[in-house]
């Protein structure tokens, strides 16, 4: 039986997805009804999720923080997102993947106006990534 345990969902009263907490409080570690591992979560000392580690074959995604507790960036494998944000004011201006800029974002008086995203195809997005597929559709990242 686990101590550090929250049941999440049920079926029939059969446990569907439960959470375990670690003893320092520092990750989750999801679980199907079975007891299978689907995800732990790892937290910083501000509470702050810094990686997710998905079961199975796949990537774990790190998130990385600056002095001031903001989003600097996150990576996956070989796929890294950078954000970029004004000393001034401490908005957001400019997200990027490696070092092509993916969105550019204007303000006006302090109020997120519009965002200017560049366009990009996926093969190029893809190249950054361990699949190198070569599709000819154009993808969009975060739609503002």
């Amino acid at each position: 039986m686990c101590i550090h345990c929250q049941l999440l969902a049920q079926v029939n009263g059969e446990p569907l997805l439960s959470v375990e907490y670690g003893e320092t409080e520092t990750s989750e570690t999801v679980y199907s009804g079975g007891r299978e591992r689907l995800l732990t979560i790892r937290y910083d000392a501000s509470g702050r999720p810094v990686r997710a580690i998905p079961a199975g074959p796949l990537d774990g995604l790190n998130i990385t923080y600056d002095s001031r507790g903001r989003v600097s960036g996150w990576w996956r494998g070989d796929l890294a997102v950078s954000n970029a944000y004004d000393d001034r004011t401490g908005l957001l201006v400019e997200r990027r993947l490696a070092n092509k800029i993916l969105q550019r974002f204007i303000y006006k008086a302090g109020n997120k106006v519009s965002c200017q995203p560049s366009w990009f195809t996926m093969s190029e997005l893809m190249m950054h990534h361990h699949h190198h597929h070569h599709y000819r559709h154009h993808y969009h990242a975060d739609a503002c």
